[in-house]
């Protein structure tokens, strides 16, 4: 493997670009037929959302497929072409904010080759209108592949992702949702990790993305773009049209006592992007209180700290961010009406 592949996924996701490239020719490596769709399986869960495919009586048969002999792996999951993170179209269906709590996910198989190594749930928002990549939103904990949950043979079992610190989805359309494979490719030894997806034809593999690394540049590209897959009956060539096995629980009530409400202090940063100095503003409340402002990696790392005692008015504090790497950074400011979040990005 590509020792680039180790830099951080959701740092190069910043300049992600969009990729045509020759489709890969397909074959099925497993297929199980369920007695209900899959997505039967989370009714009993409140607030849960999944691929509208998942009600489909074709989504009755799952399937984990395989590249080819000579390139080893599987086309959702990770394989030797380097594949960073597989993603997934969800429809929002709601006109107000919600938090995403878990996501849980089908997987089909790993190698213990890589069984120290770890994946994480991620969320972004969905494609932008002129094709660019969306904004990351948020990460889970890490969860060791070797305590992912593998199914019995001809069923299917899902491996959860928690969410300490709910994220925010503002939507009202749609967003993406997946696993980050990028740490499974610090083993010294090649391994592949293989997810379960609806047969193809069951769903659209526009719906259904991969990132990668390819000459420095992170790259992504719809799974339709980058495989194909031949009818076994008629011979027939094209696009696959696959979409995960995977649920979102979601929070409506974003004003619970599990986590800060969101707040509006008017804060904002410049200059944005920075290459140093990072001047960071805020309105306080008329009332004396107590504010934190802190700076974070998108892993929730705190880079920056400072409280402001018994203030009101315009806040500000500028903090040096030379020594940081370059990507994307969260900042926060947490005070008694809740949290509000931005964006930062140092050049």
């Amino acid at each position: 493997m590509m020792k680039t592949l180790l830099f951080s996924l959701l740092t190069l996701l910043v300049s992600a670009t969009i990729y045509a490239q020759q489709p890969i020719d397909l074959e099925p490596i497993s297929t199980v037929r369920l007695t209900k769709p899959p997505v039967s399986i989370a009714k009993a869960v409140a607030d849960t959302l999944a691929p509208d495919v998942l009600t489909d009586p074709c989504a009755e048969t799952v399937t984990i497929y395989g590249i080819t002999e000579e390139i080893p792996g599987y086309v959702l999951g990770s394989n030797a072409l380097g594949t960073l993170s597989i993603l997934q179209r969800i429809q929002a269906n709601s006109n107000a904010p919600f938090l995403v709590t878990s996501i849980s996910v089908a997987f089909a198989d790993y190698d213990d080759e890589i069984s120290n190594t770890s994946v994480r749930a991620v969320v972004y928002d969905d494609l932008g209108a002129d094709g660019s990549f969306g904004s990351f939103l948020g990460g889970s904990e890490s969860i060791q592949v070797d305590d992912i949950v593998l199914p019995p043979t001809g069923q299917i079992a899902l491996t959860t992702f928690n969410f300490s610190t709910p994220v925010l989805v503002q939507t009202d359309s749609s967003f993406l949702i997946g696993i980050d494979f990028a740490d499974t490719y610090t083993s010294n030894e090649e391994g592949y990790i293989g997810l379960f997806s609806t047969q193809d034809g069951c769903g659209s593999g526009t719906n259904t993305f991969e990132t990668y690394e390819e000459n420095g540049n992170t790259l992504y590209s719809s799974i339709a773009n980058s495989y194909s897959f031949t009818d076994p009956n008629t011979q027939q060539t094209d696009n696959i049209d696959i979409e995960l096995v995977v649920f979102v629980t979601i929070e409506t009530d974003i004003n619970t006592s599990t986590h800060s409400p969101t707040a509006d202090y008017h804060a904002s940063v410049q200059p944005n992007p920075t290459t140093g100095n990072a001047l960071f503003k805020f309105v306080a409340g008329s009332m004396p209180r107590t504010y934190s402002a802190s700076l974070t990696d998108l892993a929730g790392k705190v880079l920056r700290q400072q409280k402001i005692e018994g203030r009101s008015g315009t806040q500000q504090l500028e903090w040096d961010l030379s020594d940081l790497s370059t990507g994307l950074y969260l900042y926060h400011i947490d005070g008694p009406e809740g949290r509000q979040s931005g964006k930062v990005i140092k050049q």
